[in-house]
């Protein structure tokens, strides 16, 4: 079970782990969605 926290501060479950990740990055991104793909991805790009 995945839990991830909404725009709206109310926590949501995400219970469908039928889907295999590739790696953690990519679980990161099915999780955060919408508008966050694009701030991580960058921030990933810059490295640490």
């Amino acid at each position: 079970m995945v839990r991830a926290r909404a725009a709206t501060g109310m926590m949501r479950v995400v219970t469908d782990l039928t889907r295999t990740f590739g790696c953690p990055v990519e679980l990161a991104l099915e999780v955060l969605g919408g508008k966050w793909k694009t701030v991580l991805l960058a921030r990933l790009k810059q490295g640490p």
